[in-house]
C-alpha cells in the first residue's frame, strides 16, 4: 500500500524525532570515506558534514555537479539499507493531483516497463520496505532491504520511473491510480472510481485531517501552502489526465530533489551507480518554483470555527478538536528544530499545560506538536474530543502555561526527558522503518527550511537544550510564541448530513453528464469503458525485479532464553549483552471471574494515574517517567508453557539501567497495590478523557477494529480482546462514571472493588519475571526480585477459563465512518508448512489485488499469512481498506480458494514469492526485538527451531507443493471469519450478506 503522509504529524514530533537507534557506533562500522567539504568524489561536491545522534549516523552532503541533485548519506551501522528521493511539489491547487502522481509514476517505466511495478516489489522481492507518500510540500519514494544487490535493483527500478515514467504515455495508468468513469451500457448508470479517489473518501469524515486543512487556511489565506492534498473526493472535476501529467514537467527533475541514502552500506559503490546509471545522464533543469514560493505571512490573530462533514446520525458532543496554531515561518532554522523538543515538552503529562488544564477541570487529551509536513512550518495545540464551548477556556489556558514557561521554564520534566531520550537511544530503533522515518523528517526539513543537513543541526540544538540547565532557551522560545505575530484559534466541528450531501452532488453531477451526453459519446464511454477492464483483466508485469532464492540470507538463531527460579520466583532471562534492561512482571490473574475482568481493564487504565498512600499523582507521573521507561501495562490470555488450558494474565512491562532497578519495581508495586481509587476526582478525569477512545462507533483505525472483531470468532486471547476493549466495555465504562457522578455512597463501592483486584493479582506466588540484559543486569536484577517480590504477600489463586459470546462467520458493524473495511481471518491446521506461505503471495499478486484494487475501487487490499502471537497458531489474512463495495469484497473473499487450483505458475515465478515470503518474515530487529521474540516462543512451550523450519520451508517451496497449499488455503476459509465495519448507507444497502448487523452508534 502506497502511504500518504496526510496525518497530524505527531508521528514525526514525538517519536521518531525522540527514538534512538542501538547500532555498533559509526566509528566502529565499516566506512567509506568521504572527501572533505568542496572536494569532489565521482560527479559529487561535498558541500556539508556532520551528526545525526538519534540514528548515530555521520552525516554528509553532495551536490551532483551535472544534474543539481542532492544526496543526504547518513552512514552508520544498520544493515537495513534505504533509499529515498523526494521532489518539492508546491500545491497549486486542492485536485489532489500531486497525490495521484505519486501513485501513477511507480506504476511502471520504459526500462521496466508494468501497468504496476510497485507491486511487483512489492509482491517479488527482498525488501523490507516499499512506499511512496505525499506531504503537503514534497513527495517522496522510499526503500529498503537487508541485500545490497537487492537494494540497487530496487533504486534502478525507482529511479527508472523518475526519468521515464509509463504514466506519460498510459492514460489507463491515471484511470486506475486517480479517477475513472465508466459506462458498461446505455441503461446503466455512469460510475466514478480510483484509487486516490477512494482514499480520499476515507478522509472524508476525518478531524485530525479537517483540522489540519483549517489551520493553513487560517494561517496563510489565499497562498499556495494553504491548499490541501486530499481532497480529489470534493474536487473531482479538476482532477484530469492533463492536469496531472503537468506537474511531472513542473516538478519531476533531479536539480528539484534530495536523495536520501542511510545504513552500513559502500557509499562510493552506490553513489557511483547512481551517478552512471542516472545523474550523469540528466542536466540540471534550473527548474523555477519561485511563484509558488512561499510569502510573508499576514499579521493576524484569527478565532473562528470550521464545520467537516459527518453523516446524519454522527456524535456531535465531544466530537470536535479546537486547535490554537503559530507561525513559525521567517524564524531562523535552529529556532524551528528547538520547537520540536518544545512541544514534546509540553506534550508530558505532567507539564504546565495539563496541569492547567486539569485545574480548569477540562480533561481531554491534547497534543503539542510541529507540523513539519508543510512548506511553512507551524506549531500547535489540539484539545481533542472537545465542544466548540471550550474554544475560549483553552486559549487562555495555553496562553497562561506559555507564560509560565517563560517565566519558570518546565520544571523537573526538563531533566527526566533528556534522561529518558539517553535511554531511548539504547533501547529503541532498528526496524524495518528506521532509515525511512529518519529520511521523511530530513526531506520535510529540506522543504520547509531550505537545509539538506537540518539533522545535523537537530542534534546540535538538541544538545544546546540538554545542556541549558538553566532553561533559558525553553523560556526564550515560550515567549516568543507569545509574540508570534500570526496565530489562529480555530473550533473543528462535525456538521452531521454534509457527507450524504457530498454523496447526492457527486450523483447529480453524474446523472447530469450522462444527460448531456449524445449517443455517439455514450458509445465511446462503453467501448472506452471496456477498453479499460480489458485492460485490467491483462496485466503486464515485470519479473525481473528480484534477486533468487539462492542468495537470500540464512536465518539467524533466535537467542537462549534461560529459565531459573532465583528466590522462588520464576524467571526468563536472555543475555543480550546490553547494559540497559528490559524487566517484565507477569501476573497470573486466573483468580479473577468473569465478572471481574472489566474491572481489571479499567484498574489497568487507572495504573499510573493516580497518587499513592505516600505519593502524590504529581509524583507518580514523574517517577513513572523517570523509572519506567517505556512502561507497557496489559492483560493477555494463552496458553503457556505446561498448561492446559489459557490462563488469563496482568503483565507489566518497562526498560531502565539496573541501578534504578530496585526503585523501579518498588514503585511499580506501589502504583499496582496501592493506587488512590478513593480519588474520585481524578478517577472521574481518567474516564472522561479514555471514555472516547473505546468509543468503537468513532474508532480512530477502523481497520484496527475490522480486524478484532474478525479474529475474536476463534475465541481464546482474541475474544478477550474484543470483550474487554469492545461495545461492552464502552457501556461499563459509561456507567461507572455515571454512578460516581450521582449515586451517593458509590465512591466507596468503586474504589473497594478496585482495592480487592489489586489484591488478587499482585502476589508473590503467582508472578513470572522477565530479564532482558547483559549477564550483569541479569544477575543483579535476580537478586532485586529475590529479596522484593518474595515480600508480597501469598493469596489464594484459581484457575479460571472463560467463554466469550463470539460473532458469526460475516458480521457487520455500523460506525461513524465514510467508507468501508473488511478483514478475514482464515486458521490453518497445526499441519500447514512453510512451504505454502509463497502460495499465499502468489494469491496477493494474481488475485486479491487486481481484483479488489484494480477492479473494484478498492484503496488497498492484501492477503498475506499470519501467526498469533499468543498461539503461533499459522492463519492467513485478507484485509481491504477505504473500500466501496460490502458485498463484493466477500465475493471476493471468498473466491480466494479457487485461485491455486486454477493456477498455471512455474518454479520459476513461484521463486520470486519465495524471495518476498522470506523477506517478510526475516525483519530488521534490534536485540531486544530478537529476544522478545525468543521469549515468546519458550513461553508458549515452542521449540525456537520451529522458526527456522518456517524459513527453510519458504526456501524450499516447490510447485509440487501448489496442490496441498490449495487445500490447505479451501479448509481454512471453510472455517475462516469476516468483520465489515462501515457506514450505515452503504451496509444497510446489503445487509442480507451478512450472518449479523451490529450498530455500534447504539452501544
Amino acid at each position: 500500500m502506497k502511504l500518504m503522509k496526510k496525518q497530524i504529524s505527531a508521528v514525526l514530533s514525538a517519536v521518531m524525532l525522540f527514538s534512538s537507534v542501538q547500532f555498533v557506533s559509526a566509528e566502529t562500522a565499516a566506512k567509506t570515506v568521504f572527501p572533505e567539504i568542496g572536494e569532489k568524489l565521482y560527479g559529487y561536491t561535498v558541500t556539508q558534514k556532520g551528526h545525526y545522534d538519534d540514528v548515530q549516523a555521520d552525516t554528509v552532503v553532495l551536490h551532483h555537479d551535472y544534474s543539481g541533485a542532492d544526496i543526504l548519506c547518513l552512514q552508520n551501522s544498520d544493515p537495513n539499507l534505504s533509499f529515498s528521493i523526494a521532489y518539492k511539489t508546491p500545491n497549486t491547487d486542492e485536485s489532489d493531483r500531486n497525490h495521484v502522481f505519486e501513485h501513477a509514476i511507480i506504476s511502471g517505466s520504459e526500462k521496466y516497463p508494468s501497468d504496476d511495478i510497485f507491486f511487483d516489489i512489492n509482491n517479488r522481492t527482498f525488501r523490507s520496505f516499499v512506499n511512496a507518500h505525499t506531504t503537503l510540500s514534497n513527495t517522496a519514494y522510499d526503500l529498503a532491504s537487508m541485500s545490497e544487490p537487492q537494494f540497487i535493483k530496487m533504486i534502478d527500478i525507482y529511479l527508472s520511473c523518475m526519468v521515464a515514467p509509463d504514466i506519460l504515455t498510459n492514460e489507463n495508468i491515471f484511470k486506475r491510480e486517480a479517477l475513472n468513469y465508466t459506462l458498461e451500457s446505455r441503461d446503466a448508470d455512469i460510475e466514478m472510481g480510483g484509487t486516490v479517489y477512494s482514499e480520499d473518501m476515507g478522509f472524508l469524515t476525518d478531524i485530525n485531517f479537517s483540522a489540519l486543512n483549517a489551520m493553513i487556511d487560517t494561517l496563510y489565506p489565499g497562498e499556495t501552502v494553504s491548499n490541501m492534498i486530499g481532497r480529489s473526493e470534493i474536487n473531482y472535476k479538476d482532477l484530469t489526465y492533463e492536469h496531472t501529467i503537468e506537474l511531472y514537467n513542473m516538478c519531476y527533475h533531479f536539480d528539484n530533489s534530495l536523495i536520501v541514502l542511510y545504513g552500513d552500506m559502500d557509499y562510493n559503490k552506490m553513489l557511483k551507480f547512481i551517478d552512471d546509471e542516472y545523474l550523469s545522464k540528466y542536466p540540471d533543469n534550473h527548474t523555477d518554483l519561485s511563484a509558488y514560493a512561499p510569502v510573508p505571512s499576514q499579521k493576524a490573530h484569527n478565532d473562528t470555527t470550521v464545520y467537516f462533514p459527518a453523516f446524519e446520525g454522527d456524535s456531535v458532543d465531544g466530537a470536535s478538536a479546537i486547535c490554537c496554531a503559530y507561525d513559525l515561518y521567517g524564524m531562523p532554522e535552529e529556532d524551528v528544530l528547538k520547537y520540536f523538543v518544545i512541544s514534546s515538552l509540553f506534550c508530558n503529562d505532567n507539564s504546565v499545560l495539563r496541569k492547567n488544564l486539569d485545574e480548569a477541570g477540562i480533561n481531554n487529551d491534547f497534543n503539542c506538536v510541529v507540523e513539519p509536513e508543510t512548506e511553512k512550518t507551524y506549531l500547535y495545540f489540539m484539545l481533542m474530543n472537545t465542544d466548540e464551548s471550550q474554544k475560549a477556556a483553552f486559549k487562555q489556558i495555553v496562553e497562561r502555561s506559555l507564560e509560565e514557561v517563560s517565566q519558570n521554564g518546565f520544571g523537573d520534566i526538563y531533566d527526566t526527558f533528556f534522561e529518558q531520550n539517553a535511554l531511548s537511544a539504547a533501547v529503541n530503533g532498528g526496524d524495518a522503518g528506521t532509515g525511512i522515518d529518519t529520511a521523511i523528517f530530513a526531506q520535510c526539513a529540506w522543504t520547509s527550511l531550505g537545509d539538506p543537513n537540518a539533522l545535523s543541526v537537530y542534534s546540535d540544538v538538541k544538545n544546546e537544550l540538554k545542556n541549558d540547565t538553566e532553561q533559558s532557551e525553553a523560556k526564550r522560545l515560550a515567549a516568543k510564541l507569545l509574540g508570534c505575530e500570526n496565530t489562529a484559534v480555530i473550533a473543528v466541528v462535525p456538521k452531521p448530513g454534509d457527507a450524504e450531501k457530498l454523496y447526492e452532488e457527486t450523483d447529480a453531477y453524474l446523472k447530469e453528464m450522462k444527460a448531456g451526453m449524445t449517443d455517439e459519446q455514450l458509445d465511446k464511454m462503453i467501448a472506452d469503458t471496456q477498453a479499460y477492464y480489458s485492460w485490467l483483466e491483462n496485466p503486464t508485469t515485470n519479473e525481473n525485479v528480484s534477486i533468487s532464492p539462492e542468495e537470500l540470507p540464512d536465518y539467524k538463531d533466535l537467542p537462549e532464553v534461560k529459565v531459573s527460579a532465583p528466590g522462588g520466583i520464576k524467571t526468563y532471562s536472555v543475555d543480550i549483552n546490553k547494559n540497559a534492561g528490559m524487566y517484565e512482571l507477569r501476573f497470573d490473574a486466573s483468580n479473577l471471574t468473569k465478572s471481574e475482568l472489566y474491572w481489571l481493564a479499567l484498574y489497568n487504565m487507572l495504573i499510573g494515574e493516580l497518587g499513592t498512600d505516600t505519593r502524590s499523582k504529581d509524583e507518580i507521573t514523574q517517577k513513572t517517567d523517570e523509572l519506567l521507561f517505556g512502561l507497557t501495562n496489559g492483560i493477555a490470555y494463552s496458553k503457556n508453557n505446561g498448561e492446559k488450558t489459557p490462563t488469563l494474565k496482568y503483565n507489566f512491562l518497562w526498560y531502565e539501567y539496573p541501578r534504578k532497578y530496585r526503585d523501579g519495581l518498588e514503585f511499580a508495586l506501589d502504583m499496582l497495590q496501592n493506587s488512590d481509587f478513593k480519588d474520585t476526582d481524578t478517577v472521574i478525569s481518567v474516564i472522561e478523557s479514555n471514555l472516547p477512545y473505546y468509543n468503537t462507533a468513532r474508532s480512530s483505525d477502523p481497520i484496527g477494529l475490522a480486524r478484532k472483531k474478525a479474529i475474536s470468532a476463534f475465541g481464546g486471547e482474541f475474544a478477550l480482546d474484543n470483550y474487554l476493549y469492545g461495545e461492552g466495555f464502552y457501556s461499563f465504562l459509561c456507567e461507572q462514571l455515571d454512578s460516581l457522578e450521582n449515586k451517593k455512597g458509590y465512591a466507596d463501592v468503586f474504589a473497594q472493588k478496585l482495592d480487592s483486584i489489586g489484591k488478587k493479582i499482585v502476589r508473590r506466588n503467582n508472578i513470572t519475571a522477565v530479564i532482558v540484559g547483559s549477564k550483569s543486569v541479569i544477575d543483579s536484577v535476580s537478586k532485586v526480585n529475590k529479596d522484593v517480590l518474595n515480600k508480597l504477600p501469598d493469596v489464594k489463586g484459581g484457575n479460571n477459563t472463560y467463554n466469550f459470546e463470539t460473532p458469526k462467520a460475516t458480521c457487520a458493524y455500523i460506525g461513524e465512518f465514510p467508507t468501508q473495511y473488511a478483514a478475514n481471518y482464515a486458521p490453518f491446521d497445526s499441519d500447514f508448512s512453510g512451504e505454502f506461505i509463497p502460495f499465499l503471495d502468489y494469491i496477493n499478486d494474481a488475485y486479491t489485488i487486481p481484483e479488489m484494487r484494480y477492479k473494484n475501487g478498492v484503496y488497498s487490499a492484501t492477503t498475506t499469512y499470519g501467526r498469533s502471537l499468543s498461539t503461533n497458531r499459522p492463519f492467513m489474512h485478507t484485509y481491504s481498506y477505504s473500500d466501496p463495495n460490502v458485498g463484493l469484497t466477500l465475493e471476493t473473499i471468498n473466491g480466494i480458494k479457487d485461485v491455486l487450483p486454477n493456477a498455471d505458475i512455474t518454479q520459476e515465478q513461484l521463486n520470486y514469492y519465495i524471495t518476498s515470503a522470506y523477506s517478510k518474515l526475516y525483519k530488521p530487529s534490534n536485540e531486544y526485538g530478537k529476544a522478545n521474540d525468543a521469549l515468546r516462543l519458550k513461553l508458549l512451550g515452542i521449540d525456537a527451531r520451529h522458526e527456522k523450519e518456517v524459513m527453510d520451508g519458504i526456501k524450499n517451496a516447490k510447485v509440487s507443493d501448489k496442490d496441498a497449499a490449495a487445500e490447505a488455503v479451501k479448509k481454512a476459509l471453510e472455517n475462516s471469519a469476516t468483520a465489515t465495519v462501515g457506514n450505515a448507507s452503504a451496509i444497510n444497502a446489503e445487509k442480507d450478506v451478512f450472518d449479523s448487523v451490529t450498530d455500534m452508534r447504539d452501544k
